[in-house]
């Protein structure tokens, strides 16, 4: 009985070291990557660098007078590759207007490229008055109010990652 049971211990031994030495290196898990190739790791990095600029950039880019308030916010783009800076202004309620009246529905929403400082897109409301730009188009680059409304939320919107 001595040798069989010497016998099987040898065997869950023997068992146990190869199951030990042969199994495959566990695979380390890379970070998922964005079309352009970059980790989530360094969107976060660029998205934070992108904040900073802007924020450097805020009181310039969203200087307006008392009659009218303004909100500046950023965002990187990973399938561009590029800072944008959005700037809306609107009107001021608490502002006495008896002089210079602006219309209740007073409303400007722009997007920079933070790096140039390049206007991409402009889109304007007024009353019964609304208009656009979009300097990102290869072809006419007047639009209407609803279509430069419509750019400036796909170049700011945040991707499906």
């Amino acid at each position: 009985m001595e040798d069989s049971s010497v016998a099987r211990v040898s065997i869950m031994v023997a068992f146990i070291l190869i199951c030990g030495c042969n199994s495959a290196p566990r695979s380390v898990k890379e970070d998922p990557r964005y079309p352009n190739g970059l980790t989530a790791s360094e969107v976060f990095n660029l998205r934070t660098k992108c904040a900073d600029m802007v924020d450097k950039q805020s009181e310039i880019l969203g200087a307006v007078g008392i009659a009218l308030t303004s909100d500046v916010s950023s965002h990187y783009n990973p399938d561009t590759n590029r800072c944008y800076a959005e700037v809306v202004v609107t009107k001021n309620f608490s502002y006495n207007y008896k002089e210079h009246p602006v219309p209740d529905n007073y409303r400007t929403s722009s997007v920079y490229d933070a790096q140039t400082k390049q206007l991409l897109v402009f889109a304007d409301q007024e009353g019964e008055k609304s208009s656009a730009q979009d300097w990102t188009r290869k072809t006419e680059n007047f639009v209407s109010y609803d279509q430069g409304i419509a750019r400036i939320n796909q170049l700011m919107q945040d991707d499906a990652q």
